[in-house]
């Protein structure tokens, strides 16, 4: 792995755990409700004009421009539109291809086949770019849900929002896709904890699945993959980090050095707020944790691969 040891080694001592909700300084509330490159709506911005400002209401709203692949299988649509992820790279392209199906806006009387067949991850950037037009801060998050872990045994890959409400002084976990708002610690484990479930406290790592790998790499990718959205690179979620494209199946496929920066890694993201630039130094100097510039197609032999 190559990153700055001298640098690594002092942030390994700076980020102890602390507490899990804490507010956010100013610097980064103002960064997380400024539009990224993925969610800025660009000449679709008028389509929030109106919009309901509560979050059910917007997740309902979201719920009815977008169906999840899983979901397009069960309903029968179409062959045609199996997914469209690897077509849609940000927001203002969501908003032209629904415009392009059906102009009458964003609305929930919307068609089944006037939506886009995307996955969680296309769901958690169309709400967060909303409520960033609305002035609200909001960032993407990585874990596994756990909605279906008493029927399927395990914890699936996920990606949800997370919506900084100023009244409460807390963030509030937010799921477009399963239309959930203030979700509890039952419904989803933070890629961060996955880890310390798996390292701290002997959990069976095969319980955590993603469409990269079961277990260690896939948790791993998770993990990587929420840093960089804590920091607010939202890259796309099959642009994998270095660390990920190599052979790693358990534990011992990681050096030393390794593990010592993916635990560190893992305490910050526990309380992020309170370890914002210390996640920021590592995502940053850790060449392996940043994105390789794997496109769609090479990702999705990756997944076809695996099974």
């Amino acid at each position: 792995m190559k990153y700055a040891i001298p640098l690594v080694i002092f942030i390994l001592f700076s980020c102890q755990p602390g507490p899990l909700q804490e507010k956010p300084s100013d610097e980064w509330l103002q960064k997380y409700t400024t539009q990224s490159s993925r969610t800025d709506p660009g000449e679709f911005v008028a389509l929030y004009d109106g919009l309901p400002r509560s979050l059910d209401s917007l997740c309902r709203l979201v719920k009815c421009q977008l169906i999840h692949p899983m979901e397009a299988r069960q309903m029968n649509l179409p062959p045609d539109k199996p997914s469209q992820d690897g077509e849609i790279l940000d927001v203002a392209d969501m908003l032209a291809e629904l415009m392009a199906l059906d102009s009458t806006g964003l609305t929930c009387q919307r068609k089944i086949s006037g939506r886009l067949v995307v996955a969680c991850y296309h769901h958690a950037m169309l709400l967060a770019s909303i409520l960033r037009y609305q002035g609200i801060p909001v960032r993407l998050r990585a874990g596994f849900s756990r909605y279906y872990e008493k029927q399927a045994k395990v914890r699936f890959g996920h990606i949800i929002c997370e919506a900084w409400d100023e009244r409460s002084g807390r963030w509030t976990g937010v799921d477009p896709d399963r239309e959930i708002v203030g979700m509890a610690s039952r419904d989803f484990d933070f890629a961060c904890q996955a880890w310390h479930h798996v390292t701290r406290n002997n959990m069976d790592p095969g319980i955590y699945t993603s469409s990269v790998s079961d277990g260690i790499k896939g948790i791993v990718n998770l993990m990587t993959l929420d840093a960089a959205f804590l920091v607010k690179d939202e890259k796309l979620y099959w642009d994998l980090p270095e660390i990920v494209l190599r052979e790693m199946k358990d534990l011992k496929d990681l050096s030393a050095d390794e593990m010592k920066v993916l635990n560190d890694l893992a305490d910050c993201c526990i309380a992020p707020d309170s370890r914002m630039e210390d996640i920021s130094d590592i995502y940053t100097i850790t060449e392996d944790f940043r994105p390789s510039g794997t496109d769609y197609e090479s990702y999705m032999e990756i997944v076809m691969d695996r099974k």
